[in-house]
């Protein structure tokens, strides 16, 4: 059983619940740590049971909620509102059972749904009879094995090095297949609507025949023979069928089917102009299995005009792109959008642009981006030095609690209050930011994390 709490009055209100009546819970509050996008559209939030199985290296667990469920956390800071889940025993969610925790904060697209945050517990956490227990989960940046889930509710990701396999209740491997009629629910290549293959020993279609040579979809080629689709039952995209994909066939562009059968979908350069076989539609030209190219959001090519940029890149540090296409070119370790290299994040079109007068992140461990250009005193803050690359000067504005904002003029800097009257060197109480280039930086004092 879930049922969600609406901020930090609801979860005290349970907690004392809890310990007057012996309640039997699980806390979990889902906040957003640095570096994670402010904006974070929704927010699916996973307790899920071993089920003893492996998915190739990875390990099955089940899902108990409902992917349908899923929060909407448009418009919500989750930094400074976090969402608050209870969790109590019942159904697949037994007493004594060993769940995995996590998080993932998503937007929706055409392809499905894209991973824009993800968090996980490093490991499972079980029921205490009559206590609650409270766990918090901080969004973190996607780590550089990347989080792929789907509509279905299945997620793929890995805590440190091993691989974990998240299913839903009535589709273990999300292929679209339910759980009873899915002769082997942790392989999405083998249901009901596949093609068999030949010679391999497996009964992919689930018809308990394995490797038949047969042309179910009359088009003169068996699977033996090289028929990549013969189901007619495959699911396709409209106007297609099986029968019209078998070897020497016409390709079509852009549509993720092998309709030849050679082991690669065709690309227009429309979607796929720097032919790095990652596309812009999120579809990966190669390899096809059984005929299906994979098309995914988290595949999508940030940069079409640059090969070495894809998902699945390795990247290079400190050098304005983002190879990998996580969203990150650097390492912005405070997220505040500026980083040791000097480039601004987040990218545009996987490039991240050089920052205005070449100023670096010289405190990127602290999560304010004031220290670029002062330094804080506690009381009245005295103005540092500028801190940009070869000495150049920034152009900074001062702006106040009440709005106003002062003069342009370069740092080190004498600010200029809204009645004219300067301060030599410090800064006034209620000056609460700075505008360098443009750009709003909040004033960084000595009590400042």
């Amino acid at each position: 059983m879930r049922r969600a709490l609406v901020g930090g009055v609801a979860l005290g209100l349970s907690l004392a619940l809890a310990a007057c009546s012996g309640e039997t819970e699980i806390i979990v509050k889902v906040g957003r740590g640095s570096g994670t996008p402010t904006a974070i559209p929704k927010l699916r939030v996973y307790a899920a049971v071993g089920n003893g199985q492996t998915e190739g290296q990875a390990q099955v667990y089940i899902d108990q909620s409902d992917p349908q469920a899923d929060v909407d956390v448009s418009g919500r800071d989750l930094a400074t509102d976090p969402y608050t889940l209870a969790i109590s025993p019942g159904g697949g969610l037994a007493g004594g059972a060993a769940i995995q925790l996590a998080a993932v904060g998503y937007q929706g697209t055409d392809n499905g749904p894209r991973a824009l945050a993800f968090v996980a517990l490093d490991h499972t956490v079980s029921f205490a009879s009559g206590k609650v227990l409270e766990f918090e989960l901080d969004l973190a940046p996607l780590p550089s094995g990347g989080v792929s889930i789907n509509p279905r509710g299945c997620a793929d990701f890995s805590v440190g090095a091993q691989p974990i396999h998240i299913g839903s209740q009535n589709d273990w491997d999300c292929d679209g297949d339910p759980h009873g009629t899915d002769c082997n629910d942790l392989n999405p290549h083998i249901n009901s609507m596949a093609t068999e293959v030949c010679g391999n020993s497996v009964d992919e279609d689930c018809d308990g025949k394995i490797d038949e040579d047969n042309d179910e979809d009359g088009d003169g080629f068996t699977t033996c023979a090289g028929d990549c689709i013969d189901n007619p039952a495959a699911q396709l995209p409209d106007g297609l069928t099986a029968a019209m994909v078998h070897p020497g066939a016409t390709e079509i562009l852009d549509n993720a089917i092998d309709e030849n059968c050679d082991g690669t979908c065709a690309a227009s350069s429309k979607i796929d102009f720097d032919q790095d076989h990652y596309t812009t539609t999120g579809i990966l030209t190669t390899p096809s299995t059984g005929g299906i190219c994979m098309q995914a959001d988290s595949l999508i090519d940030c940069d079409d005009m640059d090969a070495t940029v894809h998902p699945g890149a390795t990247e290079v540090p400190n050098n304005g792109k983002d190879d990998d296409c996580n969203g990150t070119c650097d390492v912005d370790a405070d997220g505040d959008g500026y980083t040791p290299s000097g480039y601004l994040e987040p990218p545009t079109m996987g490039v991240c642009a050089p920052i205005p007068g070449g100023l670096v992140d010289c405190h990127p461990a602290q999560r304010q981006v004031g220290d670029l250009v002062i330094v804080g005193r506690t009381g009245r803050q005295r103005v540092g030095e500028d801190r940009g690359v070869g000495g150049h000067s920034a152009d900074v504005q001062l702006v106040y609690q009440r709005g106003e904002v002062a003069g342009r003029q370069p740092v080190p800097v004498d600010v200029v209050e809204p009645d004219g009257n300067a301060v030599g060197g410090q800064l006034a109480k209620d000056v609460v930011g700075l505008r360098v280039h443009g750009i709003s930086l909040p004033v960084l004092t000595a009590d400042s994390p």
